[in-house]
């Protein structure tokens, strides 16, 4: 007679998987820079050309918009289209400065890794070089706020993060889910030039959603990044190889690297502490 168990655990269901899965993000990824594409000639076309179109980062924040809100609706709508699907759950304030801080620090050790890919595959061409953005022009201010610290973050981290990322995960181990994610981030941007810089925030990205469980440290993260360069630019506009563009690949002085190593030591050190102190992440 065969051995029957006295007592029959029923299989639990797998997880279920959600959408997009990775073909599905790739062709999300190509639907977005289509829309920027199409929609970014239209802007040129308009406004006279690329040069005066590129150059009013106003103009350029809602081309953004434009191209990347129908890809978000309709991801979001495949996705099940409920509000919940992006996890913005507010965090503990305590966290905020460490995780701005951590992010200022990778930011800086990022814009050296640039400079070190400048110097192996020379300077971007004109097309592709956005150091126009951190010169200084006092009437770009609000533009480029628009641009980098309201229209950049929220699109791409709904977009990311809070759609491709959430899908993938239901698909792929933590650590392959967020790598894939950030490839496919430092791809959307469509230069060499930028593309390890995106995959390294991209990667820092993800950690935050994994840990925080919400898309609102990587909404401030973004921001933070893509201000601080800002904010540096008009205080202190002469630091090589950061705010002070030449037509010459410069590095960084040892001092604003060895700042930026400190930065995301202590903030990433700090963050931990706070987010172990707000009950976030066990102590161990």
């Amino acid at each position: 007679m065969n051995d029957v168990p006295l007592f029959h655990e029923p299989d639990r269901a797998p997880p279920p998987t959600l959408y997009p899965n990775l073909p599905q993000a790739v062709g999300i990824l190509l639907l977005a820079i289509v829309l920027q594409t199409v929609i970014g000639t239209g802007f040129t076309l308009v406004f006279g050309g690329e040069e005066n179109f590129m150059r009013i980062p106003s103009l350029w924040g809602l081309a953004n918009l434009l191209s990347l809100s129908p890809v978000i609706v309709y991801a979001w709508r495949r996705a099940g289209g409920t509000l919940d699907i992006f996890r913005l759950r507010a965090i503990h304030q305590g966290l905020v400065v460490p995780l701005v801080f951590c992010v200022i620090g990778i930011g800086i050790l990022v814009s050296e890794l640039d400079n070190v890919v400048h110097t192996i595959i020379g300077p971007p061409p004109e097309a592709l070089n956005f150091s126009w953005m951190f010169t200084g022009e006092w009437r770009q201010i609000p533009g480029l706020v628009f641009l980098l610290l309201v229209v950049a973050p929220i699109t791409e981290e709904l977009l990311f993060r809070g759609l491709i990322l959430r899908g993938l995960l239901s698909r792929f181990g933590a650590g392959p889910a967020v790598a894939l994610t950030a490839l496919l981030f430092a791809a959307f941007h469509v230069n060499p030039w930028q593309f390890l810089g995106a995959f390294v925030l991209g990667l820092l990205f993800g950690w935050f959603y994994l840990v925080f469980r919400s898309l609102v440290p990587c909404l401030i993260g973004h921001a933070a990044a893509n201000g601080f360069p800002l904010v540096v630019s008009f205080a202190f506009p002469s630091i090589p190889g950061f705010s002070l563009i030449t037509d010459q690949v410069q590095f960084q002085p040892l001092w604003l690297d060895a700042a930026g190593l400190s930065l995301a030591a202590c903030g990433s050190w700090w963050l931990r502490r706070a987010l172990i102190t707000s009950g976030q992440v066990p102590a161990r």
